[in-house]
């Protein structure tokens, strides 16, 4: 989650030296700051609902091979990048409009090892700044929440997408029109909420020239990843990404989620 075209997500991600909160997270857990295990920081970097766990089905779905190029649009701190770029021997370019993230990923990832096989840079997810037909693969993980103009960012994803080759979504949709209680992770209210049905991006995809694979409901691993997680805190957590609000931000969406009000969906597009 993090991202793209408007100033209003950024003022709602960028919360101050992330970078030092996670490295002081890293040192009182006894690990090394220096070379940085990617697997510590996971509960950390992979900020979207089942966390790693979700990464790999999305690696899966992308069907990738190793040195082909990929894009991640709203990147955030690299998590996803990183582990697509061990799990498949990818390349990952990640692209965010939150300059601070970007910074910070760049940063763990030099600190990873992984900095030959991950770059990062500030951009617009409806304009991605590459030539036509550049990558093997796009991946978009809870970013569209963030993002109004879904036609515009699906043809944008399009454009930059070789043919053939897929473009793979996580996201949060909306299942239920119950309001929200706010702050949620992606938004401070709802004027900057962009939740939708599953339609949306289905009519976005269609009108960018893309075919659907897989539509994929993925709240029971959430669930279980959530579960997992709960017994036992990690030493890195996204308290460190998110400050100190990050328990009512998290609190609102789960509600969300157990209401059935919305449900993390994976979906599977191919260029035509």
């Amino acid at each position: 989650m993090s991202h793209l075209s408007s100033p209003e997500p950024v003022r709602h991600y960028d919360r101050g030296d992330v970078l030092a909160r996670v490295l002081g997270a890293v040192r009182e857990a006894g690990l090394d700051p220096v070379l940085l295990d990617p697997d510590a920081l996971a509960a950390c970097d992979e900020f979207h609902l089942g966390g790693a766990l979700a990464t790999r089905e999305v690696s899966r779905a992308l069907r990738t091979m190793p040195e082909d190029r990929v894009l991640d649009l709203g990147c955030g701190i690299g998590g996803p990048a990183r582990t697509l770029a061990r799990q498949a021997g990818c390349r990952v370019t990640g692209l965010d409009l939150t300059p601070g993230f970007v910074a910070v990923a760049t940063e763990l990832s030099r600190r990873c090892g992984l900095s030959a096989r991950t770059r990062f840079q500030v951009g617009d997810a409806l304009q991605p700044p590459f030539p036509d037909e550049h990558f093997d693969g796009v991946t978009l993980l809870h970013v569209g929440m963030n993002i109004a103009a879904k036609d515009r960012l699906f043809a944008g994803a399009t454009r930059v997408l070789r043919r053939g080759a897929r473009f793979v979504v996580y996201d949060i949709v909306r299942k239920e029109d119950e309001p929200l209680d706010y702050p949620v992770p992606w938004s401070s209210g709802p004027d900057s909420d962009h939740l939708a049905r599953v339609e949306a991006y289905r009519e976005a995809a269609e009108a960018a020239g893309l075919h659907q694979e897989v539509e994929e409901d993925l709240t029971e691993l959430v669930q279980e990843a959530i579960a997992s997680q709960g017994a036992r805190r990690p030493a890195v957590h996204l308290g460190h990404l998110m400050g100190a609000d990050w328990p009512t931000l998290f609190a609102n969406l789960r509600q969300a989620l157990d209401a059935g009000t919305v449900a993390p969906t994976l979906m599977v597009f191919q260029r035509r």
